[in-house]
């Protein structure tokens, strides 16, 4: 008998199948795993943020010297405009 070369000689269909099946049955395995509980984050300490805060109003106010008292001595801090502040002066 001729085979077509569409058609695929049993054996490999039945092999298919059962390649097939197996992928089926490995896959709907289900397996509960354990997720481990996150530790809980810590940002920072709620004085810092206030610290933060407080600076940022004094700025939005227009009081430059409580901006930038929280700063250190030499700090730099540039505006988006290109201007900048150096230091406490």
């Amino acid at each position: 008998m001729i085979s077509t070369p569409n058609r695929l000689p049993q054996h490999m269909k039945n092999a298919f199948v059962i390649l097939i099946l197996g992928f089926v049955g490995f896959s709907c395995e289900t397996k509960k795993e354990e997720t481990a509980k996150p530790e809980p984050i810590t940002i920072g300490d709620i004085t810092r943020s206030e610290i933060c805060r407080a600076s940022l109003d004094g700025l939005s106010k227009g009081d430059i010297d409580s901006f930038v008292g929280p700063m250190a001595d030499n700090a730099v801090y540039v505006f988006n405009n290109g201007d900048s502040l150096v230091g406490k002066e």
